[in-house]
């Protein structure tokens, strides 16, 4: 199990010091034609022409690929950023945290809140359909298409506004079952 810290830091480096990608039902992906390819056929609804012509330019630049809830496995997985690994070290389905969509992984949440006065670093914090990690001081590590379709720090609107970042509203947080805090 993973102690919160560690997780924060870790879901906070994979924000600031990879070249990342969204793209949907990965977890860490080295952005390969491959990996494209495959994603395209397991989801075609979510793979439009446009989206798949931005990713294959990321293609041999270094590039990782994650979604909401993929950032969060892909970091309890064990993901390092290795590109020589196609899933950047992380190991599917690892550390006994299972393969869960966004909205499963939250309703596993241990003492689920809509107060946001007692919020600890490293909960899950949700809406419906999307997931991301408060890292404290009213900042969260999300991986959105909302704002350039990367993996990101971004304000808790919850909590009140930070001057220059991209704000959003969550439902709900809760502390991960995969996390000590």
């Amino acid at each position: 199990m993973m102690n919160s810290v560690n997780f924060v830091m870790m879901c906070t480096g994979i924000c600031l010091n990879y070249k990342t990608s969204y793209m949907w039902g990965t977890y860490g992906a080295v952005i390969t034609n491959d990996i494209i390819n495959a994603k395209v056929k397991q989801y075609p609804e979510r793979y439009k022409a446009d989206y798949v012509k931005q990713l294959r330019s990321f293609v041999g630049k270094g590039y990782f690929g994650f979604d909401c809830v993929g950032m969060i496995k892909g970091t309890l997985w064990g993901f390092r950023g290795d590109l020589n690994h196609k899933m950047g070290g992380a190991v599917y389905n690892s550390n006994g945290v299972p393969d869960y969509g966004c909205d499963t992984m939250f309703r596993g949440c241990k003492q689920i809140s809509a107060d946001w006065r007692n919020i600890v670093n490293g909960e899950a914090v949700w809406m419906s359909g999307h997931i991301g990690v408060y890292i404290g001081s009213g900042k969260v590590a999300e991986c959105t298409a909302k704002w350039g379709h990367t993996c990101q720090i971004t304000g808790c609107a919850n909590m009140g506004n930070i001057p220059g970042m991209n704000m959003r509203s969550w439902e709900k947080h809760g502390r991960l079952p995969y996390v000590s805090y």
